[in-house]
């Protein structure tokens, strides 16, 4: 690994329970972290900057103008997270990809910023979820 920063979240993660596969691409590294019970995610670290990605596949297989109305809701209800969506392929599930990010590591901040972001998934996934109901229930 290239940089120094990524040897202490790796461990930090792994105190966590995590399962860690470190990689580095394009001059970038790269940690792929798995939980039994803790969200998955993809920590990179670029000059600096430690940038916390978690993906999720939702029940919702149509995006929608309500999806993208209920995302920019929980984004100005979060304060260390990002949520947001990319291309999608009509009839499967939409990925909901929910960042956060600090620059360089305190493992009190690093620690705090896991935790929000694991509070938000707790408590916003589900009402995401809840939009495929009431689609496939209007139907």
């Amino acid at each position: 690994m290239k940089n120094s920063i990524i040897n202490d979240i790796k461990n930090h993660l792994e105190f966590l329970g995590y399962n860690i596969d470190a990689k580095e691409e394009n001059e970038k590294d790269l940690l792929y972290c798995y939980h039994e019970t803790r969200s998955n995610l993809v920590v990179r670290v670029i000059n600096g900057l430690v940038l916390i990605i978690s993906p999720y596949r939702t029940a919702v297989t149509q995006v929608s103008m309500e999806l993208f109305e209920l995302i920019r809701e929980i984004n100005n209800q979060t304060l260390v997270s990002k949520w947001y969506t990319l291309h999608h392929t009509k009839g499967e599930a939409v990925i909901l990809y929910i960042e956060g990010y600090l620059y360089g590591y305190d493992k009190l901040t690093f620690g705090k910023i896991l935790e929000h972001m694991e509070h938000n998934v707790n408590t916003y996934l589900p009402r995401v979820n809840e939009l495929q109901k009431e689609v496939s229930g209007a139907g």
